[in-house]
């Protein structure tokens, strides 16, 4: 056994810690209901099982305290400074048990409360389960100190949430100006569309290009051992455009593979099938990016082959494809209920102006230096959010002791 450490039924912990029922740390209790009729606007935060949705004039809870999802979303744990109404959907941590606010934060986070959860139609959390589960705990100067490591991280996170909005912010404003009115343009006509630049003309995308169907890979030659062949599905594509890879869940593949069906470098990919509630992914479009392994062109995912390379650009094509009134076209022209779905067809009756090849290539380039931007602060982001998913680990084990985690933060 380590130096400083003891046995327990939760593995080794630091002798100063206890293990204890999470009763015994915090008691959760069920919010308030406030139907929407009652609501007046005012200044503390109306709080659901999915987050803040709104302010009343009126609090319920003091602050500072922490909300969680009893009812509908499961697992998201919300940190409130202020006085608060927490609505019926959600549960409150009630007594605290002269334990440290934010330190109940991250261990109410560190459980993964989804797995608590009973009911088949709307997910339910039971606090009498929660209530029970054992927890390790620190003296309270040491709460202090690993609530202060973590929330250092978390601020972190949240400055580049805030430039990531700002820059989002400025690539919106961006596309609007440069795919409506070009650069530099001082001549306009009238169009379909409305008023154009100049020089510019009006196509269908049947005019522009064709989408080849993906392959139906066999199932059963499905893994998730990482190999030479990456098999790519709608839940690969981003909401506003490009490739994520969700590791722990990402799918390759292990049997026959047609040559036709690798996808090559730089092709641009549209996502026909949507699996999320709001259809933010249908008709998202993807370009491939160098990687060391391999792309296959699935089923439900269309190739786009371009008819006349001397007049579109594919990275223009690409942020035509992320601008608003394409994207709106895709959720007002989709099938299905559960599961959204377009067709070439559809895609084909989308009616864009087009520049010329060479304002084309300006337009496509000062976008995808802000995609680029955009890029660099996800990566940040992810770093942090993985180094706090290792300190929390870590941190609420006591594997690692603050001073060493302090270190860590620091570097």
């Amino acid at each position: 056994m380590s130096n400083g450490m003891k046995q327990t039924e939760l593995g080794e912990i630091p002798v100063e810690w206890d293990v204890v029922e999470l009763i015994d740390v915090l008691e959760l209790q069920r919010g308030f209901d406030l139907p929407v009729q009652h609501r007046i606007k005012g200044s503390y935060p109306l709080i659901a099982s999915n987050g803040k949705i709104d302010n009343h004039n009126e609090w319920k809870v003091k602050g500072p305290t922490i909300v969680t999802g009893r009812s509908g979303t499961i697992g998201k744990v919300y940190f409130e400074e202020n006085d608060c109404w927490p609505l019926n959907t959600t549960l409150y941590v009630k007594q605290m048990n002269g334990n440290f606010p934010r330190f109940l934060y991250f261990l109410l986070l560190d459980l993964d409360l989804k797995q608590y959860s009973t009911g088949t139609g709307v997910p339910t959390l039971n606090r009498n389960i929660v209530h029970k589960h054992k927890v390790a705990l620190p003296p309270l100067p040491e709460q202090q100190k690993i609530a202060k490591i973590l929330s250092t991280v978390d601020e972190k996170i949240a400055v580049i949430d805030e430039q990531l909005a700002k820059t989002t912010e400025l690539k919106t404003g961006l596309m609007q100006r440069l795919l409506t009115k070009g650069i530099g343009h001082t001549e306009f006509k009238d169009s379909s569309l409305g008023e154009i630049p100049k020089g510019w003309e009006v196509h269908t995308f049947g005019d522009l290009f064709t989408l080849k169907h993906g392959y139906a890979f066999e199932g059963e030659s499905f893994t998730q051992v990482k190999n030479e062949y990456l098999l790519l599905t709608p839940g690969n594509f981003h909401p506003d455009g490009g490739i994520k890879f969700v590791w722990r869940k990402q799918k390759y593949y292990t049997g026959f593979v047609p040559e036709a069906y690798v996808l090559a470098t730089g092709s641009l990919i549209v996502a026909m099938t949507d699996l999320t509630q709001d259809c933010n992914i249908l008709g998202s479009p993807a370009i491939i990016p160098d990687a060391d392994f391999k792309f296959l062109h699935n089923q439900r995912l269309g190739l786009v082959e371009l008819k006349n390379a001397q007049q579109l650009d594919i990275k223009f094509l690409y942020h035509t494809l992320n601008f608003k009134p394409y994207r709106k076209h895709m959720r007002a022209t989709k099938t299905g209920t559960t599961v959204s779905h377009t067709s070439p067809k559809t895609i084909y009756s989308f009616v864009t102006s087009l520049p010329p090849l060479v304002e084309q290539h300006q337009i496509a380039n000062i976008l995808t230096t802000v995609d680029e931007k955009i890029q660099v602060l996800h990566d940040k982001k992810a770093h942090y959010q993985t180094l706090k998913r290792g300190l929390m680990q870590q941190l609420l084990t006591g594997k690692l002791r603050v001073s060493v985690a302090e270190d860590v933060i620091l570097a």
